[in-house]
Parts: C-alpha cells; sequence; structure tokens
C-alpha cells in the first residue's frame, strides 16, 4: 500500500513528465485553472480588489476532483502562485498571504488531507484553514523558517500515525506536542536527536525509521522500550545502543535494516537480533569479519529469514570467501533473496567469483534465488566499469540458465531495502 500513498493526479502528472517533459507545465496549467475554480465570486473579487487579475473565470466540475486530494505537496502553492504572478507581473508579499488564504479555504472546504510535504513555506497555515489537516497522517517537513504554531497544530490535530522531518528550531514545541497524541503514533521517521523524553511515549510504535548521521550520545534509548515494533531502521547508530533498543523489544520485529561505519560491541548487536527476534524476514547488516561467526548462529535461529542484505563500505569490511561458506553451511531453508553491497576503489568485482561460484554450485538444489550484487563506488574509467560488468553479467547469466538464480541485478540504483523485483523500473532491469 505504501507505493499508493501519492494522489492518482500526482501520479499521472509524473508519467507525462517522464514520458515528455513538454507536456508537464501544460498538466499544471490544466490542475491549477480546476483549483481555481473553486473560487467564489465573493473570494475572485476580493483578489481583483488586491489588483490580482485571475485567468478567466472556468465553470467548477460536476465532479469535486478536489475531494479525492489527499497527498498535499505544498509546492502547488509555489506553482500557482507563479503562473498568476506570470498574469499580473508581481505579487507583492501580502497579496501573495491573500492568495494563500483563498487557495487554502478551497482546500479545507474540500477535503482532508492524508499526506503532507513542507519544505520552503513558512506561513501557509492559516487560522480558519487548519481542518483540512485533522486526518493527517503523515508531515514531512525539512523548513527552517516554519513556526511553532504549525508545528503544535498538526501535531494536536493527527490522530492517526505521523512521519517527521524537522529542524531544530521547532524540535521542542513539536515533541511536546507529539507526545500528546503519542498513543496514536504507528510509523516515525526521525532525523535528529530528540530534546524532550518523546520516545517514552512512544508505546504503540509499529515502525521505526533513525538516522543518527552527525548526532552522537543516543544513550538514553537504552532503556526505551518498544513492545510492538515491527520494522527496525538504523543508520550511523552505535551498535550497543541498537543492541539495547532490539532487547527491549517483544519479538515483533520482522524487518530490520542497519547500516554502521564500525563494530565496536563484539557481536553483541548481532546475538541480540537472533535472541530476540524469532519472527525475522528480512535483514539488511553492516557485517565485519570479527561478527561472521555470531552472524552463523543468527542464520541458524532465524528460521524463517527471507531476504539477506549485506552492506559492506570499507575495502576489506568482509571475507566474502568465509561468509560464503556460512551462508552454504547455515542459511535456513526459507532464505533465497540476496543482496551483497560492497564499496571497491579499484574494482568492480571485489567479490571473489571463485568463491561465489562455489557458493551457487551448492544451492542447485533450493529455491532459485533472487541476487542483487554492485559496487557503491569506484574510481574506474567507463570501459573498464563496462568490462568488469560484462564479466559479472557473463558469470550470473550461466547460473540463471541452470536454473539456480531466478534473477539478477548488477546495478541496485533506485532500488528500496528489500526490494528486489524493482516495480517501477522493472523492464530491462531484470536479466
Amino acid at each position: 500500500m505504501s507505493k499508493l500513498n501519492k494522489d492518482v493526479i500526482t501520479l499521472i502528472l509524473k508519467e507525462l513528465y517522464d514520458k515528455d517533459n513538454t507536456l508537464y507545465p501544460y498538466a499544471h496549467i490544466i490542475i491549477i485553472n480546476v483549483i481555481l475554480s473553486y473560487l467564489s465570486e465573493e473570494s475572485r473579487d476580493n483578489l481583483k480588489s488586491q489588483g490580482i487579475k485571475l485567468p478567466k473565470t472556468y465553470q467548477q466540475p460536476l465532479l469535486n476532483y478536489i475531494s479525492f486530494w489527499k497527498y498535499l505537496n505544498l509546492d502547488v502553492l509555489d506553482v500557482i502562485e507563479t503562473f498568476v504572478t506570470d498574469t499580473n507581473n508581481i505579487i507583492i508579499k501580502p497579496e501573495i498571504h491573500i492568495l494563500r488564504l483563498e487557495i487554502m479555504n478551497i482546500f479545507s472546504r474540500n477535503t482532508k488531507f492524508y499526506f503532507l510535504r513542507s519544505f520552503s513555506h513558512s506561513s501557509f497555515f492559516i487560522f480558519g484553514t487548519e481542518l483540512c489537516f485533522s486526518e493527517l497522517e503523515s508531515f514531512c517537513c525539512n523548513s527552517t523558517t516554519i513556526n511553532n504554531i504549525l508545528a503544535k497544530e498538526l501535531a494536536i490535530l493527527n490522530t492517526s500515525s505521523v512521519w517527521n522531518r524537522i529542524y531544530s528550531n521547532i524540535l521542542e514545541p513539536l515533541e511536546e506536542s507529539l507526545i500528546k497524541c503519542a498513543d496514536t503514533i504507528q510509523y516515525l521517521r526521525i532525523d535528529w536527536k530528540p530534546v524532550t523524553k518523546l520516545f517514552s511515549y512512544l508505546v504503540n510504535l509499529l515502525s521505526l525509521e533513525i538516522n543518527a548521521f552527525g548526532h552522537k550520545n543516543w544513550n538514553h534509548l537504552e532503556k526505551i522500550s518498544l513492545p510492538l515494533l515491527k520494522y527496525l531502521k538504523a543508520q550511523f547508530f552505535s551498535s550497543n545502543i541498537l543492541a539495547s533498543l532490539i532487547e527491549n523489544t517483544k519479538g515483533n520485529l520482522i524487518e530490520i535494516s542497519i547500516i554502521y561505519d564500525r563494530s565496536d560491541d563484539e557481536g553483541r548487536l548481532i546475538q541480540a537480533i537472533y535472541q530476540n527476534c524469532p519472527n525475522l524476514n528480512y535483514l539488511k547488516l553492516s557485517l565485519f569479519n570479527e561478527n561472521i561467526s555470531e552472524f552463523e548462529n543468527l542464520l541458524i535461529n532465524c528460521r524463517i529469514l527471507n531476504g539477506l542484505e549485506i552492506y559492506s563500505t570499507h575495502e576489506d569490511q568482509i571475507n566474502w570467501k568465509i561468509l560464503f561458506e556460512v551462508l552454504m553451511r547455515s542459511a535456513p531453508i526459507s532464505l533465497f533473496k540476496f543482496k551483497f553491497i560492497y564499496f571497491s576503489i579499484d574494482s568492480y568485482l571485489k567479490i571473489d567469483l571463485e568463491s561465489l561460484s562455489l557458493f551457487l554450485d551448492n544451492w542447485k538444489d533450493r529455491r532459485s534465488m533472487l541476487l542483487q550484487i554492485f559496487s557503491l563506488g569506484d574510481m574506474l574509467n567507463v570501459e573498464q566499469k563496462r568490462q568488469h560488468l560484462l564479466k559479472l553479467k557473463d558469470f550470473l547469466q550461466k547460473y540463471k540458465t541452470k536454473g539456480v538464480i531466478k534473477n539478477y541485478v548488477t546495478d541496485g540504483m533506485g532500488f528500496e531495502d528489500f526490494e528486489w523485483i524493482q516495480r517501477k523500473f522493472l523492464k530491462g532491469r531484470l536479466k
């Protein structure tokens, strides 16, 4: 369902844009005219008295299209303002405010948004129009000028789940407001270090995504209990902190995605996973040589593991030969989806093909695998990279012909975590 969180109209416009950039401005104009057709004569007269001349009046559609509009990216205000500005030469700031008010009134009368994105607007939230956000499920914002009132009102109005990305000037009022409706929050993405005890209130959280890059000292998470948590994604966290967080769940985790740049826990994180996550289906993990023995214990204990992504950010972080031997010995029967992602400067073929060949030869009596192998970065010229890719593809194609591999990909660009068959760009991407 996450693939359907944008409006059909938005997706259609994007499809038009992908096919022919020249169609996109005209599609915008059509949508703008539909929105402006909902203005009353009184509103038009009010705008006209402020020097804002609108395009000719269009008849309001018989079908209330705006009532189906559930995903609001506030860039639409920029588009409308630009369109009207082009008609009127220039609009001074007070006039922009009046135009925004009229547009927000249209939204408030005709729909209730579920998803809201705001990246530049600091004053779009106008009292009297807030009811169109009363059923808000998702709010994403990184504007440094967004006001505290907006943060508080959106948090208080929200009665469902929430996704937040926001900057420091409103953290405390936002978090305090979220605490007031913490029982209803099920999905949280957070790219900042909390300044309150927000996490201690999120007892019904199902999904948590945290990026700790640039933020230190998350020790307050060690004692947090998230008993219902099913999905955990974390980047650049201390592995010890993550181990504590996983230990304080109640065995409901089914997806874990963890990237960190060094191992400092003597295997504690991997132990926490296999001791506390019996229902684990998908795992993405930064793996280090010193933890491979504990990783084998994970394979033995997580018997319904379906997909595995191994992530290496350093040249010699993983001994691939040993890893493939461990997978041959201990991979659960349910496991058939693999991603091997690595960083290499001088080769696109950092993985030893001889070791990989032995691994694939021993897979012949198991379910055909979905396999992705790709490098995060290299210093190769175009011809060198092409030769390396051809060699890798020829190698994998042999095993596809044998039925060991069902599909393979050698370029992970655009794929999500735990996505082996890319929905949007399926044609031409899988061999």
